[in-house]
């Protein structure tokens, strides 16, 4: 059973983003589901690694989308991204060694930052990818 929904909220009107994103929420309930099925360290690790993997995957999608039309908010987004990526390389990182576990707490944070993430910002790019009239794939 899913703990998040994708919802109409979270889509910012723009293809990849939408599909990318709602991906990303798949992903975080399919790490919910392996810890609420006592699934063993071996197969939350795996399902950890598509969560990060994926989300280095789509910020380098969008972060190319801001070079290519030179978004003004460039920057400040790129550091968005990269305190996320840091701080789930990290969590990831105190998983594997065994320092902690992987708890709802973890997974509603992830969530949101996600969802604060694009209400707040993707939603701006969105609107600029469409105003620069960007085939962003």
């Amino acid at each position: 059973m899913p703990i998040f929904f994708w919802n109409d909220n979270l889509k910012v009107k723009n293809r990849f983003i939408d599909s990318d994103h709602r991906h990303l929420v798949e992903l975080l309930n399919v790490v919910y589901d392996a810890m609420n099925q006592g699934k063993g360290p071996d197969v939350l690790d795996s399902v950890l690694e598509d969560l990060v993997q994926y989300t280095q995957a789509h910020f380098k999608r969008e972060e190319d989308a801001m070079q290519r039309m030179q978004y003004e908010g460039y920057a400040a987004h790129k550091e968005e991204h990269d305190k996320l990526t840091a701080k789930v390389l990290e969590m990831q990182k105190r998983f594997l060694a065994g320092e902690v576990k992987l708890t709802v707490d973890l997974l509603q944070f992830l969530f949101d930052w996600l969802f604060d993430h694009i209400i707040k910002i993707d939603t701006q790019l969105a609107q600029a990818i469409k105003e620069a009239k960007l085939d962003v794939k």
